[in-house]
């Protein structure tokens, strides 16, 4: 019987827990609405795409619509032209795109299966998030705390409930984190990871802070050049991105592919328009032409300078990079005379991850006048770091930017609440009362699970 009680206070027991709750709430009335919520429209439009072999453009890599379309292909469904639920178009090669014939319905189209997908990645990113705060030094405590918090962040819930690509980025790249952290042999198969992050969606380039910022560390401690790591890592992912990106090439030719540039006035370089492009005849130089300026026109819409600067966030929807310090506002993603949905971060969490990102910032303040590179608090600097360069990578992006574009920035900040946390539970615990100790947790639990009620309609539509 001891044997079995003792069960229940092990991680194994907390994180199944954990697991499930996330799985009935993102598998609860996931069907609902039957028809295409916000993003939805491109992924599932590309998705069809690619399963029916009719080329298309997009600005994010092709990885993750094309898990969505080999799901697509399992249930059986030959989409028809018909299930096509926007299309791009542009006035002018530098004019903005524009969103027309946008279908209503999914109608036949299974969106469900594909919406589960999304679903599992979700499920699965509080387990990652745990390894994550476990290699990075955190005690299991903690790092089931962080877990939880994932379960109870509403804006990651709605956004993995949904056909879009941001759980899947994210679960990459944090996992890539945890086999870089955990070292060789591990770093490798981090590197790999990384790469299919990317492949998902270029916004994955922001796992590089932390790697960067643990060599930075590594070589002030050893005072010596030792770099193999870091090359290691970014030569890995760089070639799985690049071998994801030359997929579209066994799925479209190299006409149908420069077509849709000219479809929507995207230059095509002299050198493409000298050479045969045929699917029989073209080159492996000019298919490899074809994907590289691909990927660059893909790019080029995160370029400073492509677009204007973003509308007010609380009539259009957008919002740059510097409103999400105050990310508490929520976007309406889908609305008609039955039901809202909106995406809006859990609130508590967003108080809880800038008060320990402060508190992170007070730390680092103190570091410079003690010891700088305890194992502990050097942790706290590199998700710091990480957390800022979510914020600020942006500040490069001119193209209209959305309060979901801060997804890996709550993530983080979470990572800070767990680390900071344990932090003064440590450093504190032997100057402070057990009272006051306990009354952390109490505090932990009132912000997550009130924030996460109050926000938690909008993820069903009940507003």
């Amino acid at each position: 019987m001891n044997a079995r009680l003792k069960f229940f206070e092990t991680p194994t027991f907390w994180l199944g827990l954990l697991v499930l709750i996330s799985a009935g709430l993102h598998f609860y009335d996931i069907a609902r609405p039957a028809g295409p919520v916000f993003d939805e429209a491109h992924f599932a439009t590309y998705a069809a795409q690619f399963a029916t072999g009719e080329a298309h453009f997009d600005i994010h890599p092709p990885l993750g619509k094309l898990m969505y379309a080999a799901v697509l292909r399992l249930t059986g469904y030959a989409p028809p032209a018909a299930d096509r639920f926007l299309t791009l178009a542009r006035e002018t090669s530098t004019g903005p795109f524009t969103v027309v014939d946008v279908k209503g319905a999914y109608g036949p189209f299974p969106y469900v299966p594909l919406r589960a997908v999304s679903a599992l990645f979700g499920i699965a990113l509080p387990l990652v998030l745990y390894w994550f705060l476990r290699s990075f030094g955190v005690g299991r405590a903690f790092s089931l705390v962080g877990a939880a918090l994932v379960v109870l962040e509403t804006g990651l819930l709605t956004q993995t409930r949904l056909i879009l690509l941001d759980g899947m980025f994210l679960f990459f790249g944090f996992l890539a984190l945890v086999l870089f952290f955990k070292k060789r042999p591990f770093v490798v198969a981090g590197g790999v990871l990384w790469g299919i992050a990317l492949a998902v969606k270029f916004t994955a380039i922001i796992f590089l802070a932390p790697v960067v910022m643990a060599e930075i560390f590594d070589l002030a401690e050893r005072r010596k050049v030792h770099l193999r790591d870091l090359f290691a890592f970014v030569g890995c992912g760089a070639l799985v991105f690049g071998a994801m990106c030359l997929v579209p090439l066994l799925i479209f030719s190299p006409s149908a592919i420069v077509s849709t540039w000219t479809n929507i006035h995207y230059p095509v370089p002299a050198y493409l328009k000298n050479v045969s492009l045929d699917d029989n005849s073209a080159t492996l130089s000019t298919r490899l032409a074809v994907i590289g300026w691909n990927t660059y026109l893909g790019l080029s819409n995160y370029s400073f300078g492509v677009d204007a600067p973003c509308a007010s966030p609380f009539t259009t929807g957008e919002s740059c990079w510097y409103h999400w310090l105050l990310d508490l506002y929520p976007k309406p993603y889908f609305a008609d005379e039955r039901i809202a949905t909106v995406f809006w971060f859990n609130p508590g969490i967003v108080v809880l991850g800038e008060t320990a990102a402060i508190l992170a910032l007070l730390e680092l303040i103190r570091l410079f006048h003690t010891k700088f590179f305890r194992a502990r608090s050097r942790n706290i600097v590199i998700a710091l770091g990480a957390w800022a360069a979510t914020i600020f990578a942006f500040f490069f992006v001119a193209r209209p930017t959305y309060i979901y574009h801060a997804l890996p920035t709550v993530l983080w900040e979470i990572v800070l609440i767990a680390l900071v946390g344990e932090h003064f539970w440590h450093e504190q615990g032997e100057h402070t009362p057990a009272r006051a100790r306990r009354l952390v947790i109490v505090w932990l639990a009132v912000f997550g699970l009130g924030g996460f009620l109050l926000a938690l309609p909008g993820v069903y539509g009940a507003f």
